[in-house]
């Protein structure tokens, strides 16, 4: 994917777990002008923007570079914590405490809200949920677009 961590910090991480940043999309209130720009970012980027594992941690800058709106990034930037074996984070091939970012199963779940896109079912594999979110995020895009490549683009009407 290549998608690399923002920053890679040894301190004391703040205190926002995964359930917090989880429960704290389903309580933000999102603008029509935020969710158009989450459409417009998916419809030029939707290859980069949803494939996902479920496990890797992504930069804001990811996904701020591929046009999704400032305030739908900033809020789930947090501190990863590293754990030990599978749970463990590895920076250019070397174990660290944790990162700060974004984790990706939670970005699709915030996209998924943000879309109205909540038919995904429950999994109980990361892998298996984060595909089955992206795949609700596609089936949800305007029915005024199409899939090519894999990848919802809007159909220009001419008349």
């Amino acid at each position: 994917m290549g998608w690399l961590p923002l920053n890679v910090v040894k301190r004391e991480p703040p205190h926002t777990t995964h359930n917090e940043v989880i429960m704290m999309a389903s309580v933000l209130k999102y603008t029509e002008k935020e969710k158009q720009g989450l459409i417009d970012a998916l419809q030029s980027n939707a290859k980069e923007l949803l494939d996902g594992d479920g496990h890797t941690i992504v930069s804001a800058k990811y996904y701020l570079d591929r046009g999704v709106p400032e305030s739908l990034v900033v809020p789930f930037w947090n501190w990863n914590e590293a754990g030990e074996g599978k749970h463990a984070i590895f920076v250019d091939g070397e174990s660290v405490e944790g990162v700060y970012g974004i984790n990706n199963l939670e970005w699709l779940y915030q996209m998924a809200f943000v879309l109205g896109a909540t038919d995904y079912g429950d999994y109980h594999g990361r892998g298996t949920q984060a595909r089955a979110i992206a795949k609700a995020i596609k089936e949800s895009l305007p029915t005024n677009s199409h899939i090519v490549d894999g990848v919802r683009k809007e159909i220009q009407n001419n008349g």
